[in-house]
This record gives structure tokens, sequence and C-alpha cells, in this order.
């Protein structure tokens, strides 16, 4: 059953659109994959997210989240970001926005400094990495920024 508005709010909406017609509000999807997932839930979770990504936002975006460090996404970090990878190669106009080099040196342990971010741009094609702060932790640091700042990821 659809409600129907009122005469004033009706007008007022239409006042506020002649007031302002050259504003656009865009809405920005961001579809979430928890790290910490089984392997074979990550991989739904994405797949499933893939498939149901609107080809017509652009301001839409799949990403990871958790902690970095924790158990299962170090476990499993190069592995998601082949799972990832892959199904770019099947969605691609999916766009893919990875959190990668999050954590401070201090706050982590020594291995999960080394190739983070790298994997994340190469391997999943990330066109955005959020945060970031280890990129000079990574392997072969000055070539992965040259490598990322031309892709404006």
């Amino acid at each position: 059953m659809k409600r129907k508005l009122s005469a004033p709010a009706r007008s007022s909406i239409v006042a506020r659109a002649k007031k302002y017609p050259r504003v656009q509000n865009t809405i920005p999807y961001l579809y979430q994959v928890l790290r910490g997932f089984r392997r074979s839930r990550f991989l739904r979770k994405r797949c499933w997210d893939s498939r149901s990504f609107p080809a017509d936002l652009a301001s839409s975006a799949s990403t990871d989240v958790m902690p970095e460090d924790g158990a299962t996404s170090m476990a499993d970090y190069a592995l998601h970001m082949k799972m990832v990878g892959f199904l770019h190669g099947l969605y691609p106009k999916v766009h893919i926005s990875l959190h990668a080099g999050e954590l401070a040196p201090a706050w982590s342990r020594p291995k999960a400094a080394g190739c983070h971010i790298r994997l994340a741009v190469e391997e999943a094609h990330a066109e955005r990495i959020g945060h970031g702060v280890r990129v000079m932790h990574e392997d072969r640091p000055y070539e992965l920024l040259k490598e990322k700042w031309p892709r404006n990821t």
C-alpha cells in the first residue's frame, strides 16, 4: 500500500527541487565481506556481491573488512586477493576498494608488513586502497608507488 504525500509536503519537495536544480545526491554502496569468514563463505559472499552489483551505480564498490592482522586474515590474505582478482575477471564493472597496509608497524606482527598492498593492487586489481600507511614497509615500495600513482589508486 503506497502512502501519498500531503499537499504541503509535495509543494515543499517541489520548491526545494526548483531552488537547487543542479544538486544531485549520490548514495554510495559499499558491499562488505568479512575477512574472518571461512574460505568457502568468503568466496560465496564475494560471488553474491559481484552478481548483485548494480552496474549503473558508479559510486558502488566491494571491500573487505575486519582487522588485517587477524588470524584468518593473515593466513588467507593472498588467497583472498586471488579470489577477488578472479571475480574481477568475471565481473569487471565491480569497483574494488580494499583496506590494506592499515596497521602501523608498532601495532602488528612483522609478518603483516611484507606485501599486502602489493597483493591488493596487483592480484585483486584494487582501484582504491584504504589506509595504506605501511606502503614504505612493503617489498620494493618505490616500485609499488610508481605503479600505483599513475593508476590513481
